[in-house]
């Protein structure tokens, strides 16, 4: 199923909704992940702190039993990979790791822009209160908030924090 990306503010409000984003540690991630970046594979601490920020103790048994080797040569092969389905299956390959932690690790780490996906910025995107992301959907979400950053000169963090807020605001609105 195809959906159709109806988040059609402009880029004002788009600033404004990113500014009222308040989600613990937002700044400590950021810089915990610069260095991934800069270097392009996650280090085990790192990676235990990106999913650890994403979902909280959740799966905390499964994802702290990643070793350092396979976190780094995971992590490098999908930070490398330009393909969005093929860098979040590489992602999942690691243990406890669903699309919201891989969207995440993708979104700090790789050089191409990746949103986060979801619940409320899904909702936000597609009006659409889904449970289950398909890579079907995770590849058309990529590229309709590539093409939406773009068009609205927007860095991909700025588009990300306002989708969340937006669909968090509205989540419990839609009847």
């Amino acid at each position: 199923m195809r959906y159709k990306f109806s988040f059609n503010k402009d880029k004002k409000s788009i600033q404004k909704l990113s500014e009222n984003y308040d989600y613990p540690l937002e700044e400590c991630i950021v810089q915990i992940t610069k260095n991934a970046k800069r270097r392009g594979y996650y280090k085990k601490n790192e990676f235990r702190s990106v999913c650890f920020w994403k979902i909280g103790p959740r799966k905390i048994n499964k994802w702290t039993n990643n070793s350092e080797k396979d976190i780094v040569e995971i992590t490098k092969k999908a930070l490398k990979q330009p393909d969005t389905e093929k860098a979040i299956k590489i992602l999942e390959e690691l243990s406890g790791v669903g699309r919201g932690i891989a969207s995440t690790l993708l979104h700090f780490g790789h050089e191409n822009p990746f949103p986060i996906i979801d619940k409320y910025a899904i909702f936000a995107a597609y009006k659409e209160k889904l449970n289950y992301y398909s890579y079907k959907l995770w590849d058309q979400y990529v590229k309709d908030c590539r093409e939406f950053a773009e068009k609205r000169k927007i860095e991909m963090r700025i588009l990300d924090k306002a989708l969340w807020v937006y669909g968090k605001e509205k989540w419990n609105t839609k009847r």
